[in-house]
C-alpha cells in the first residue's frame, strides 16, 4: 500500500513539463487527477487510523495480568505449566508463560524485579542459594519452610504459598538385589555394610560438605571405593554392576525406569527441597485469588508422582505442557471446558 501511495505522490508532484509526452495532461485532466489523489490519500489515512485502532485494541484485549516463569529444568517447566493452567481455569486472570528462563538466580531476579509474578522454587534452594544461609543437618521440612518464608518476606518482599508435596532432595539409591541382600531401608542400615560397597557420585558431590564428606561424618560410614560419574551415567553404572550405591534426586524419572530402592535419610542430613510457588509480594497482595486457585495443589504431588511426570517427558518424549494438563485433568482439578484454546 505504501509503495502504491508513494508512486502516486511522486506522479502528483512532478511538473507536467517534466513528464513523458504520453503523460502530459490537460488542465481539466490535471484537476481530476488532483481530486483522485486527494481521495486516495483520504482513504489511506482512514486505513492507517483503522489499522492503528485495531492494533491498539488487539494489544489491550491480549494484555496479560500475570507472568508465570520457571527455571529450565524439566520438573520446573512441568509445574510452571500446571500453575498457569490452574490460574487460567479458576480465575479471570490472563497468563503469559515465561518458562525455562534459566537457573535459580535468573528466575529469582526476574521475580524480584517484577519481570515475572511467580515461579516454582525449592525451599532448600531458597535457604542456601538465594538467602545464602549455611546448610546444616537436622532441618525438618516445617522448620525449613517457616524460616525461608519469613526471610523471603523480610528481605525480598517475596511470599511463599503452600508446598506441592514432593521433596526433590538428594537420596542414596541401591538396586532391589542389593537392598534385599543387605536388608537396607535407611542410610543407618547402609552404615553397617558401606565398607563392602562401591559408591558412585558426581565429582562435586564427592567434595561438598553437604555431600559425601558430610554423610561420612554424620552417619560414620566409609565406602570401599568412590567412583565419579555424571548425569545418567550413574544409572548405567549401578545397573551394569560397576557400583553398588549412587546418589540421585528423589524425583528423578530414571528411578522408576531402573526400579531402584531409595534409602531413607533417617538423620535428616540432606536439607528439604520442597517445591512451592514463590510470589512477588505486590502481586500476592493485588491478586489474592492466586493463592486460592493454587491451593488445590497443596500436598497433591508426592515424590513417586513427580518421578512419573518427569519420566513421561524425559523417557517418553511427551510435551511438558501436555503432561502438566493431563495430570490436572486426571485428578479432577480442572475440566476440559475450562480451556478454550
Amino acid at each position: 500500500l505504501m509503495d502504491f501511495l508513494m508512486s502516486k505522490v511522486e506522479t502528483a508532484v512532478t511538473p507536467v513539463s517534466l513528464r513523458p509526452a504520453s503523460k502530459k495532461m490537460s488542465k481539466e485532466s490535471l484537476e481530476r487527477t488532483k481530486q483522485h489523489h486527494k481521495r486516495i490519500l483520504a482513504v489511506a489515512g482512514m486505513i492507517v487510523i483503522i489499522s492503528s485502532g485495531y492494533l491498539l485494541s488487539h494489544e489491550f484485549l491480549n494484555k496479560h495480568d500475570l507472568r508465570i516463569g520457571s527455571k529450565d529444568a524439566t520438573e520446573s517447566v512441568i509445574i510452571g505449566n500446571m500453575l498457569s493452567d490452574l490460574i487460567e481455569a479458576k480465575t479471570d486472570l490472563k497468563i503469559e508463560r515465561k518458562l525455562a528462563l534459566g537457573g535459580t538466580m535468573i528466575a529469582f531476579e526476574a521475580l524480584r524485579s517484577g519481570e515475572i509474578d511467580l515461579y516454582p522454587e525449592y525451599t532448600g534452594t531458597g535457604y542456601s542459594t538465594i538467602l545464602k544461609n549455611k546448610l546444616r543437618p537436622g532441618f525438618t521440612p516445617d522448620e525449613m519452610y517457616t524460616l525461608v518464608k519469613q526471610q523471603m518476606r523480610d528481605t525480598h518482599q517475596i511470599e511463599l504459598l503452600e508446598s506441592f508435596g514432593f521433596n526433590n532432595t538428594y537420596v542414596l539409591a541401591v538396586t532391589q538385589a542389593t537392598a534385599a541382600k543387605y536388608h537396607l531401608k535407611t542410610m543407618t542400615d547402609l552404615t553397617r555394610v558401606s565398607h563392602n560397597l562401591r559408591f558412585g557420585c558426581s565429582p562435586e558431590f564427592a567434595a561438598r560438605d553437604d555431600g559425601l564428606p558430610g554423610i561420612e561424618k554424620t552417619y560414620g560410614m566409609t565406602f570401599k571405593s568412590v567412583n565419579n560419574f555424571s548425569g545418567t551415567l550413574m544409572y548405567t553404572a549401578i545397573t551394569s554392576d560397576n557400583v553398588d550405591v549412587i546418589t540421585a534426586f528423589s524425583t528423578d524419572g530414571l528411578l522408576q525406569k531402573y526400579d531402584l530402592v531409595l534409602l531413607e535419610d533417617d538423620k535428616n542430613f540432606f536439607p528439604p527441597y520442597y517445591m512451592l510457588p514463590f510470589v512477588n509480594g505486590k502481586t500476592n497482595a493485588e491478586y489474592p485469588e492466586i493463592a486460592q486457585a493454587l491451593s488445590v495443589l497443596s500436598s497433591a504431588i508426592d515424590d513417586a508422582t513427580m518421578q512419573k511426570l518427569n519420566y513421561e517427558v524425559v523417557e517418553k518424549g511427551r510435551d511438558r505442557a501436555e503432561v502438566a494438563r493431563t495430570f490436572l485433568l486426571e485428578r479432577g482439578l480442572v475440566k476440559p471446558e475450562d480451556f478454550k484454546n
